[in-house]
């Protein structure tokens, strides 16, 4: 006869206190109401059709936005993005937005998980905002309530309809921390305008645009040719310099999240004149 072998103590009391220590983690992840954050880029739907297209910014996160095209009017949403979720902690969720809208007017983009619905409220500047209730009488009318939506443990299709006409947006963030607010993240650009002995040129105007020549800002520079930019979002920029008797000259330069880049620039004499 065969007696099967015993598991030695200490081997066996390890097994128990494994099995202990996984059950109490799985419970507390269960009870303990931790926070959540899914976010989204806004081109990677898994589902887009007509009403939405998908166009390049650089001041867009990744380069890339979703957008309702230009000239189309207020849309009949007949489009739709759709974005396949997960969801591991059941709670009260709710979702940001990055967008911006030529007007700032309006709704600009429902949102709908399961039957609960919301809408994203724009400005004329790229902002986090949340999803808000449409409000009691028409869709003109927002509320400044955010959408609480609930959900469960679990694989969720959150759907997107297009409503104001050149409304962008760039990201999505859904959460169940209440208290959290994404912020625009920035940068700041310094530098000196210099002849080509690398002295300081005074009262020159440096230009900042972006890639698609839209200005964002422009300055003087002070008595030492000093210049600075402040709280430019991240991404690709171009910079120019002018100032009468001089060459105008321009160059690239790249800013990014929470950092100061240096950018001098130099202008040459103007013989020609």
């Amino acid at each position: 006869m065969i007696i099967p072998e015993v598991p030695k103590p200490k081997l066996y009391l390890a097994i128990v206190c494994i099995i202990i220590c996984l059950t109490a983690v799985a419970g507390y992840l269960l009870l303990c109401g931790c926070s959540e954050y899914v976010w989204l880029e806004a081109e990677d739907a898994d589902t887009l059709t007509p009403g939405f297209v998908i166009a390049k910014g650089p001041l867009a996160s990744g380069g890339e936005y979703l957008q309702i095209p230009k000239g189309s009017g207020w849309s009949s949403r007949t489009g739709v993005a759709e974005y396949t979720i997960h969801i591991n902690t059941s709670g009260n969720y709710v979702i940001w937005s990055r967008a911006i809208a030529p007007t700032g007017d309006g709704n600009a983009i429902e949102v709908q998980i399961d039957d609960a619905t919301g809408a994203i409220y724009l400005s004329n500047t790229w902002q986090w905002t949340t999803v808000n209730h449409k409000g009691s009488t028409d869709e003109s009318n927002p509320t400044s309530e955010p959408v609480s939506f609930r959900l469960s443990a679990g694989k969720y299709t959150l759907k997107l309809k297009p409503g104001e006409s050149a409304a962008k947006l760039d990201k999505l963030l859904i959460t169940n921390d209440r208290a959290y607010v994404p912020t625009e993240r920035v940068g700041a650009i310094y530098g000196t305008v210099i002849t080509a002995k690398e002295n300081g040129i005074a009262d020159a105007t440096v230009t900042l645009t972006t890639w698609a020549q839209d200005e964002l800002a422009a300055t003087k520079t002070d008595t030492h040719g000093n210049y600075a930019f402040t709280d430019v979002p991240q991404g690709y920029y171009i910079l120019t310099a002018s100032k009468p008797q001089f060459l105008t000259d321009s160059d690239s330069v790249i800013v990014k999240a929470d950092e100061e880049t240096t950018a001098d620039i130099m202008l040459g004499m103007n013989y020609n004149l």
